[in-house]
């Protein structure tokens, strides 16, 4: 694909830096096409369609026939990007695209003006696409949104748990929820829909509605999570947005009907923009096939099956039903207690409670310790003096925070930290921590004790668990209140239990004693 290819090493990164965009890597255009596995005779489009990779992949995938000069239809507001694309066409086909230089969120006439496209709308077999998202992206006007249902707003109705529209119109949704509701009413009934979405759209509170329309309209195929690396090109280059490829099918889906999830863990690039070796993607694509063939398949990150009737609170980010946590946790029943945290809670054995923002005029402002997710590392409390906060700032938060010496600070927000953990001691007592983190704390009620909590919290089995809870938004990970379904393991053997909290207690005590060392040093140099 040599058009694919000179675009993107010589102008995909200049325009996606004007433009706030991001074309869609090729492995994941491949699985795509795959996935949804456009027929000969079928009519198919991309309505956000750039350069044309999704169209070139299709052409590719149905070979050397007629179908694939004739039934290829693309559409890109960009008058460039438009003609980039037909040219894409003719260098493979022979035959240009059939691509507007339209806006597929309008519709209007203007734009598809010498193509067949406008009046297709509802008939097309196949949408394959990756609607724009990200910073920069422009929301449609006020009078294409208000032709749209998920553009109005939407509201939780507390008895049934259904979305309901409220009749207003909701200001700046973004394009690519609009995109869903476009996507959907250009298929045929029994149509297939290929599309890239942020995961966020997929778990976000705020988009449950959107979710809710989707099961709708819909019946989901697969949902496959790729890595935060897949749209990195270079450390500077791409965007660690974390999406998910979604295959839906236009009809009515029976509450037993199988979802196929999977979460990719390897594939794109590095922080150097070299392109990772191993990729999870062929493996699962191939899983997924095997699924539709009827075969029964084995059920880990790379495929598993998730009957709709599942879905928890119309959240279908894969990670959340991932069975590898799950099952590592499972394991341990015979030498293990297991412990839910949210049940710890209601039962009165341990505290949870989120700290505080002071915001940045407050920093730099005396010597309290601000503390951070960036100061959790390796359960020790690792203070940035540009962060001290005044004693009156201090004073302000101190009674609601409430830190007492064995308190446990575990991060909640962030891209790579969360679930890191720390223990509060005696030296750290006068602080104030920010709202991106969890204060839990084991009372003495507790059947195992603080020391224990840290290590439980830091086990594999643990991390594993926060990180399947954890939902991207937009480019950070969160937590959130999830904590509460974090199922700990402490060994039922009290003598290991002794051993482990013994040792525990030992590394909190040697690092406060080698950090009280050397900040003695410190002072005593200039004294």
């Amino acid at each position: 694909d040599i058009v694919g290819d000179i675009y993107e090493v010589f102008m995909g990164s200049g325009y996606r830096g004007q433009e706030g965009q991001f074309f869609t890597p090729k492995n994941a255009v491949r699985a795509l096409v795959e996935m949804v596995d456009p027929k000969a005779g079928e009519a198919i489009i991309d309505p956000a369609c750039g350069a044309g990779g999704f169209l070139a992949e299709t052409a590719r995938w149905l070979g050397d026939t007629t179908d694939a000069q004739t039934c290829l239809f693309g559409v890109d507001k960009d008058p460039y990007l438009a003609r980039l694309a037909r040219l894409h066409g003719g260098l493979l086909c022979n035959h240009e695209f059939e691509v507007a230089a339209a806006d597929s969120l309008a519709w209007r006439r203007d734009g598809f003006a010498g193509t067949r496209i406008h009046g297709m709308s509802g008939e097309f077999d196949v949408v394959l696409t990756n609607p724009p998202f990200g910073s920069r992206i422009v929301a449609a006007d006020e009078e294409v949104s208000a032709s749209f249902e998920l553009a109005q707003g939407w509201r939780k109705d507390k008895t049934t748990g259904r979305y309901l529209k409220t009749g207003k119109s909701s200001r700046n949704t973004p394009p690519q929820v609009l995109f869903v509701e476009r996507c959907l009413n250009l298929l045929r009934d029994g149509g297939r829909l290929g599309i890239v979405l942020p995961e966020s759209v997929l778990s976000n509170l705020g988009h449950r509605y959107l979710v809710q329309y989707m099961l709708q309209h819909a019946t989901p195929l697969a949902v496959i999570g790729m890595p935060e690396s897949l749209f990195k090109t270079s450390g500077k280059g791409g965007t660690h947005t974390k999406v998910c490829l979604v295959v839906l099918e236009k009809s009515v889906a029976e509450p037993e009907h199988q979802i196929f999830m999977a979460e990719a863990k390897w594939c794109g690039h590095d922080s150097r923009g070299r392109t990772i070796p191993h990729d999870d993607i062929p493996a699962i694509v191939n899983r997924f096939a095997a699924h539709r063939a009827g075969e029964v398949i084995e059920q880990d990150h790379k495929g598993f099956l998730v009957a709709l009737d599942r879905i928890r609170d119309l959240v279908l980010a894969p990670r959340l039903y991932d069975p590898e946590p799950v099952r590592s946790m499972d394991a341990l029943r015979a030498t293990h207690d297991l412990f839910r945290i949210g049940d710890l809670e209601d039962q009165g054995h341990l505290s949870l409670a989120t700290g505080n923002e002071v915001g940045k005029l407050a920093y730099g402002t005396g010597d309290v310790p601000f503390v951070r997710t960036s100061d959790i590392s390796s359960w020790e409390i690792k203070v940035d003096p540009k962060h001290g906060l005044s004693a009156e700032v201090f004073q302000r938060y101190a009674s609601k925070q409430d830190v007492r010496s064995g308190d446990i600070l575990l991060v909640r927000d962030g891209t790579y930290l969360i679930g890191t953990c720390a223990m509060v001691t005696s030296h750290d007592e006068r602080m104030v921590y920010q709202s991106h983190l969890w204060k839990i704390r084991v009372l003495d009620s507790a059947p195992f004790d603080r020391y224990l909590m840290l290590a439980a919290l830091s086990s594999a089995p643990c991390q594993a668990q926060i990180k399947s809870l954890s939902f991207t938004q937009d480019i950070i990970d969160s937590l959130g209140d999830r904590i509460r379904d974090v199922v700990v393991a402490v060994p039922k053997r009290a003598s290991v239990r002794k051993k482990i909290s013994d040792d525990v207690k030992h590394s909190i005590d040697a690092r406060v004693e080698a950090r009280e060392l050397a900040r003695r040093a410190r002072v005593a140099i200039v004294a």
